[in-house]
C-alpha cells in the first residue's frame, strides 16, 4: 500500500514538472514535516540557485538562506512566509521586487494540498511577472509622455470617464476653470445649449475615429476617446482652445497656430538643456548658443530673486505652477531685456522624482520677430500640435491587441509619416524577423533601439534637415519609439500570458480531476475534459458563458459567492478547500471536495473538484487505517526503516531525525552505511550478506540483531541495536531489508562503566591483597609508585614520605622511567632517592585532604628541587604536560604524598581510582606505623614481664557441666623460670592442670574451689604443682572470669607466683611452735 502511494505521489510530481515548468514557474514541494522534497529547474535557470541544495532541508531554512536574499526586502518576505507557515494558511497574489540592476517582479503563492497522494504537502509557486510589469510600465510611460507633451505646450486639458466625471486635469485646466478632480464633471463647464447634444456627439467616437470637436462661443473643445482591448470606451481626453488663443482667466494672449512661444527646459542644476523648435524662427539664433547656459543669466538681475522664490514655492509643493512677468535678455536684442509672460511648471522623471522646470514664455511686445530674409515654413505651435495629435493617434492604435503585430506596426509607420510633417519616412525592424516601413528613405537618419531590457528590434526615422531645434525633435522621436517599444513589450507579455494559460490548460488535462478556471465574475473561462464529462457540457456551452454557481444547488450558492469575494479581499480569510454538493450532468447531486487557488497577478482562480460520493462510506475506515499505520511508524520511539538491495533507504520513520539528527526525507536513497562508523559499516554489511546470500541455498534467511555505532549529524557517535529481516514479495523473492533500530547508548555506557568499574576494582583488590601481607615500609612506597604507573600511561610518579618532626618530604620511590629506553634517566631516578623535598605550607594543607590537586609548574619546580625537576623536564621532553599531587593522609595525619608528571590529561574516571588507591595506601602506612609502635610496646612489655616473677596466663572456660580449668591459650615466657616449661609446651595442653597439680590439692582446687568461679567471678588459689624437674612448687594464683556483651563467660585470666619459700618458712615456724 505504501509503495503504491509513493508511485502515485511521484506521478503527481511528474505532472507538476511537466505542466508548470514551461510557464517558467519556480516550484517548491514541501512535505508534511516542512521538508523540501521537490524543486524544479527554474530556480537554477532564472535565479542561479542549485535545486539539489534544497532537497531534504527545512523549507523555512531554505527560504531564509537561499531565496529571501534575492528580494529587495528579504526581512519583510521572511516575516510574511513564517507567519503563513506557522498558521497553516494559504497565500496568493503577493508581489515582491528582486534585487539587481534591472528590477524583476515575482508573484508568490503558497497552497496546502487538501486531497490526493500529496495531501498535507505544501506547494510554493514563484511566478515571474517581469514581462507583465514591463508592459504596465510601458503603458504608464506612454501616458506620461502624452500628459507631459500636453502640459509642456500649455494646452489646458483633462481626462474624464465615459459618464463625464473628471478624473485628472493639468494645472492650466485647473487654474482656468477653478476645478479639482473627483468633484466636478465636464458638463458643468460646457455651455447648457450644447450639453443636451453632448451624448450624441460622443456616441460617434469609435476606435478608428476617436476624435471630435465641440464649438462654443467662448472657444472650442477637442475630445479624444480612449478604448480598451474590446473596443469599449474607457476614458475621454478633453482640451480647451479659446478664440484667438486668449485665456478666459487672464485675457493674456496665448500662442495659437499663427503666433510664436518660447519653451525652455531647465535641468536640476538650473542649466538650459533643451528648447522647442520655434526658437530659431523667433530669434534668428541657432539653438546651441544657449545650450548649457544658466537660465537665471538671461533673467533681468532685478527679477532673479523673485523667479528663485517662485521655483522654491513649486518645489515645496505650495503651488503646482507659477505665472509671472519678467524681462529676458536674448542675443537677438543685442543684450536688451525684453518683457515676457513666463509660466514655470515642475518636470518629473519616470520615477516621479523632480527633474527641473519647464519655462513657457510669451512675448508681450513686438520687438521679437523672425530673422530678416527668413520666412519659416511652419510655426512651432502648428508643428507641436501635429506631433501631439500624431502621438495620441499612435498610442490609440497601439492599444489594439486583436490585429497582428506586423499589420499594426505597418499602420503605425503610416500614421507617423502622415502625422508629423518633418518625418519623411519610418522603418520598423522587429527581432521576430520582419520589417515594415512607410514614406521615403530621404533626409537625416535617426535610429532608436526598441524594447525594454530585452532587445525587440530597431526603429529608423528619416527626417527633413530643417525640422526645427534638434533637442525638441529628439524628444518627439524618442516618445514615438517609446510608444512602439511599450507596444512590443506589452505584446510579448500578452504572448507569455497566453503561454501560461496553455500551461494551466496542460495542468488541467493532466491532473485527472475536474478542473476549471474562473473570472472575478464567477464565469467559467476554461475547463478540462473531465469537467465536460462530469457536467455533460460541451466546449461551445462554456464559451457562451456559464457561471460556477449555476452548477451547484441553490442552498450552496450564497456560501460559494461569500468565499469567492473573501478570497479576493484577503486570500487567507476564505478556505482554499471545502466540501459542497454539485449537480452532475446526469442531474444527480454529488458530494465533492472543492480546491481553489488564486492565479498570482490576476483576478482569476483555478478550481478542482474531487468526487467523493462513492468514497464517503469507506473514508472513515481508510482514515482510521492510515492513522493506525501513521501512529505505528511516525510515533514509534524506535526507527523503522526499509532498505533496497544496495542498502539505500527506501523508507525511514520520522524518529530518525530525533535520534540521528537528520531529516527522514533527506536520507532517502542514501546508503545506511553512510550514517555508521567504519567498523560498524563492515559489521552491518557482513550481517546483510548472511541474510541475503546464506551459505546454504536451503538455509532460510534469519533475522539478525546487531550492535552498531551510528554517527549523528553533529559528528557524535550513538550506539544502536539493529534487528534486520529480509523483505520479501508475495512470491517469496527478496527485494531488500526491513529493520528496527533503537538507541542503546545508556546500556553501552553502563556496560563500559561496569567494565571500567571491574577493572578499577580488580586493581584496588590486587593492591589491597598485596597490602595484606604488610610489606616493609620501603616496599610500600615502591608498590605505590609502580601500581600508579599501571593505570596512568606516560606518567612519571614521585612518592615521598613525610617527616612530621622535620616538616619535610623525603623521596622514597620513582616509577615511570623505562631502564632499557632511557637508561640515563633511569640512573638519575635511582640516584635521587632519599633526597629531601620542600613542602610549601599551602600545599601541605591541601595534601591532607586526600584529593587529587593540580599544581602549577612553579610549585612543582620548587617542591621537587633541582635534580628531580631536571628528571621531570627530561621525561616530558618539551611537550605538553600536566602536574598533579595527592596526599597520603588520614585525618590530620600526613604520611606522604604522590607527585604526578603526565604527558596528557588525566582521565576523569581515573581520578577516583587514584584517590581510592591513595586512601588505601594511607591505611597501610598507618597500619605499618601502628604495627611498629605496637611491636615496640610488645618488646617493652615482654621485657617487663620477663623480668617479673609473676606469670600471666589465659585459658578457655571449661565446657558446660565440666569442672576444672580449660586449656591455656596464652602464657608469658617467664613460665620457664617458674616451672621449667617453654610456653609452647603448655599452650593448648588440655591435661596441663590435671596432670601437674599435686594429687592432694587436685580435688580441692579443680572440683571445689574453681567450680565456684562462675558465681564468684574472682578466686585466690594456693596449690602445689610439679616442676619439669619433677619437684613440686607452691603457687599463689589470682583467677578472674571475663564475660562477653551478652554476659556469657568468655575467658579466664590469671597470674601465678612461686610461694614455695614462704610455705617453707611458714612450716618451719609451725614446727618451732
Amino acid at each position: 500500500m505504501e509503495s503504491s502511494k509513493l508511485n502515485i505521489r511521484n506521478q503527481e510530481i511528474a505532472h507538476l514538472h511537466q505542466a508548470i515548468d514551461p510557464a517558467s514557474d519556480g516550484v517548491l514541494l514541501i512535505d508534511q514535516e516542512g521538508v523540501v522534497i521537490y524543486v524544479n529547474e527554474v530556480f537554477r535557470e532564472d535565479y542561479g540557485l542549485s535545486p539539489e541544495a534544497f532537497i531534504g532541508r527545512d523549507a523555512i531554512e531554505v527560504i531564509e538562506s537561499e531565496i529571501a536574499p534575492l528580494f529587495q526586502n528579504p526581512e519583510g518576505f521572511i516575516t510574511k512566509i513564517e507567519a503563513m507557515y506557522r498558521k497553516g494558511r494559504d497565500a496568493g497574489g503577493l508581489e515582491w521586487a528582486m534585487r539587481g540592476e534591472k528590477i524583476r517582479w515575482i508573484a508568490y503563492s503558497s497552497e496546502i494540498v487538501r486531497h490526493g497522494p500529496l495531501k498535507g504537502s505544501r506547494i510554493d509557486l514563484f511566478r515571474n511577472l517581469s514581462r507583465t510589469k514591463e508592459a504596465e510600465a510601458a503603458l504608464h510611460i506612454s501616458r506620461q509622455l502624452n500628459d507631459a507633451l500636453t502640459a509642456t505646450h500649455g494646452l489646458p486639458g483633462c481626462r474624464t470617464t465615459p459618464n463625464l466625471a473628471i478624473v485628472s486635469a493639468d494645472e492650466p485646466f485647473q487654474r482656468l476653470f477653478g476645478v479639482r478632480t473627483g468633484s466636478s464633471t465636464i458638463a458643468d463647464l460646457i455651455s447648457p445649449s450644447i450639453v443636451g447634444d453632448l451624448g450624441q456627439r460622443l456616441a460617434t467616437l469609435t476606435p478608428s475615429m476617436p476624435e471630435t470637436r465641440i464649438q462654443e462661443e467662448r472657444g472650442e473643445w477637442r475630445v479624444y476617446g480612449l478604448f480598451d482591448d474590446e473596443g469599449i470606451l474607457s476614458d475621454l481626453e478633453w482640451s480647451w482652445q479659446a478664440p484667438g488663443g486668449r485665456s478666459i482667466e487672464t485675457g493674456v494672449q496665448h500662442p495659437t497656430q499663427n503666433e510664436e512661444s518660447l519653451i525652455l527646459r531647465e535641468d536640476k542644476n538650473g542649466m538650459i538643456v533643451s528648447f522647442d523648435g520655434t526658437y530659431q524662427h523667433m530669434t534668428g539664433i541657432v539653438p546651441e548658443e544657449l545650450q548649457g547656459t544658466a537660465i537665471l543669466s538671461i533673467v533681468s538681475p532685478a527679477e532673479r530673486e523673485a523667479v528663485s522664490r517662485a521655483r522654491q514655492a513649486i518645489t515645496s509643493g505650495q503651488f503646482l505652477s507659477v505665472e509671472c512677468a519678467c524681462h529676458l535678455s536674448l542675443s537677438v536684442s543685442g543684450g536688451e531685456a525684453l518683457p515676457f509672460v513666463v509660466q514655470i511648471s515642475p518636470v518629473k522623471d519616470r520615477e516621479e522624482c523632480p527633474d527641473g522646470f519647464l519655462w513657457i514664455t510669451r512675448p508681450t511686445g513686438d520687438r521679437i520677430g523672425t530673422r530678416s530674409g527668413n520666412t519659416p515654413s511652419l510655426t512651432a505651435a502648428n508643428s507641436v500640435r501635429g506631433e501631439i495629435r500624431c502621438l495620441k493617434a499612435l498610442l490609440q492604435l497601439l492599444q489594439d491587441e486583436e490585429t497582428s503585430e506586423k499589420v499594426l506596426l505597418s499602420g503605425a509607420a503610416t500614421t507617423i509619416c502622415s502625422g508629423v510633417p518633418w518625418i519623411q519616412g519610418v522603418s520598423i525592424q522587429v527581432e521576430e524577423g520582419f520589417t515594415v516601413s512607410a514614406g521615403l528613405e530621404e533626409g537625416e537618419k535617426a535610429v532608436f533601439l526598441l524594447g525594454r531590457g530585452t532587445p525587440a528590434g530597431e526603429m529608423v526615422f528619416h527626417i527633413t534637415r530643417d525640422a526645427g531645434e534638434p533637442a525638441a525633435r529628439a524628444d518627439v522621436l524618442k516618445a514615438i519609439a517609446e510608444g512602439v517599444s511599450g507596444y512590443l513589450s506589452r505584446n510579448s507579455a500578452n504572448k507569455a500570458a497566453k503561454s501560461q494559460e496553455q500551461s494551466y490548460l496542460t495542468v488541467f488535462e493532466t491532473t485527472g480531476t475536474v478542473s476549471f478556471m474562473l473570472e472575478h465574475s464567477l464565469r467559467v473561462v476554461m475547463a478540462n475534459r473531465e469537467f465536460h464529462r462530469f457536467f455533460n457540457l460541451k466546449p461551445e456551452e462554456i464559451q457562451k458563458g456559464i457561471e460556477w454557481t449555476a452548477l451547484v444547488p441553490e442552498e450552496e450558492r450564497s456560501r460559494i459567492r461569500k468565499y469567492h469575494e473573501l478570497r479576493r479581499a484577503d486570500p487567507g480569510s476564505a478556505p482554499s478547500t471545502y466540501e459542497c454538493r454539485v449537480i452532475a450532468g446526469d442531474g444527480m447531486s454529488r458530494d465533492v471536495v472543492v480546491s481553489v487557488s488564486l492565479i498570482p497577478g490576476t483576478e482569476r482562480s483555478v478550481i478542482s473538484l474531487l468526487d467523493i460520493t462513492a468514497k464517503k462510506e469507506t473514508e472513515f475506515e481508510l482514515r482510521e487505517s492510515e492513522q493506525r499505520y501513521r501512529l505505528i511508524a511516525e510515533n514509534a520511539t524506535d526507527i523503522i526503516f526499509t532498505l533496497g538491495p544496495d542498502l539505500t533507504f527506501t523508507y525511514v520513520s520520522p524518529s530518525f531525525e530525533r535520534l540521528i539528527g537528520r531529516p527522514a526525507a533527506g536520507v532517502i536513497n542514501h546508503p545506511i552505511t553512510e550514517f555508521l562508523s567504519p567498523q560498524s559499516s563492515s559489521v552491518f554489511s557482513d550481517a546483510v550478506q548472511g541474510i541475503l546470500a546464506p551459505i546454504s541455498p536451503d538455509e532460510s534467511a534469519a533475522s539478525q540483531v546487531l550492535e552498531v555505532e551510528a554517527i549523528r549529524a553533529d559528528g557524535e557517535g550513538v550506539w544502536m541495536e539493529v534487528q534486520i529481516n529480509a523483505l520479501k514479495e508475495e512470491n517469496g523473492s527478496e527485494v531488500g531489508l526491513m529493520g528496527v533500530m533503537r538507541e542503546i547508548s545508556e546500556r553501552k555506557n553502563a556496560e563500559e562503566r561496569e567494565i571500567r568499574y571491574v577493572s578499577e576494582l580488580s586493581f584496588l583488590s590486587s593492591a589491597a591483597m598485596s597490602f595484606v601481607e604488610l610489606p616493609p615500609e620501603e616496599e610500600i612506597y615502591r608498590f605505590i609508585s609502580e601500581h600508579l604507573c599501571e593505570i596512568l600511561d606516560e606518567t612519571l610518579v614521585f612518592v615521598a614520605d613525610y617527616d612530621e618532626v622535620d616538616d619535610a618530604l623525603s623521596l622514597r620511590a620513582i616509577s615511570g622511567v623505562d631502564e632499557d629506553e632511557h637508561p640515563r634517566l633511569y640512573s638519575l631516578s635511582r640516584s635521587i632517592k632519599g633526597m629531601r623535598l620542600a613542602l610549601p605550607e599551602e600545599v601541605k594543607v591541601e595534601l591532607k585532604g586526600g584529593m587529587l590537586i593540580p599544581l602549577s609548574e612553579g610549585t612543582v619546580s620548587s617542591t621537587l628541587g633541582s635534580p628531580a625537576w631536571s628528571l621531570a623536564r627530561a621525561f616530558v621532553g618539551g611537550g605538553q604536560v600536566q602536574y598533579a599531587a595527592i596526599g597520603i593522609a588520614r585525618g590530620e595525619t600526613l604520611f606522604g604524598c604522590v607527585v604526578l608528571v603526565q604527558k596528557n590529561e588525566i582521565q576523569i574516571e581515573k581520578i577516583s581510582t587514584i584517590e581510592t588507591f591513595a586512601h588505601l595506601s594511607s591505611v597501610v602506612l598507618q597500619r605499618r606505623q601502628l604495627e611498629t609502635e605496637l611491636e615496640s610496646e610488645r618488646s617493652h612489655l615482654k621485657h617487663i614481664l620477663s623480668s617479673s616473677p609473676v606469670v600471666i596466663y589465659a585459658s578457655e572456660v571449661p565446657p558446660n557441666g565440666e569442672n576444672g580449668m580449660g586449656p591455656i591459650t596464652f602464657v608469658t615466657e617467664n613460665i620457664t623460670a617458674l616451672l621449667g616449661y617453654e610456653p609452647q609446651e603448655v599452650i593448648y595442653d588440655s591435661s596441663f592442670w590435671t596432670g601437674r597439680i599435686h594429687p592432694s590439692d587436685r580435688q580441692r582446687i579443680l572440683e571445689e574451689e574453681v567450680s565456684t568461679l562462675p558465681d564468684e567471678g574472682r578466686l585466690t588459689l594456693e596449690y602445689r604443682i610439679r616442676h619439669k624437674d619433677g619437684k613440686y612448687r607452691w603457687l599463689h594464683s589470682e583467677v578472674k572470669l571475663l564475660r562477653d556483651e551478652d554476659g556469657n563467660p568468655s575467658e579466664v585470666i590469671g597470674s601465678a607466683i612461686d610461694i614455695s619459700e614462704r610455705k617453707r618458712i611458714e612450716e618451719a615456724l609451725r614446727v618451732m611452735d
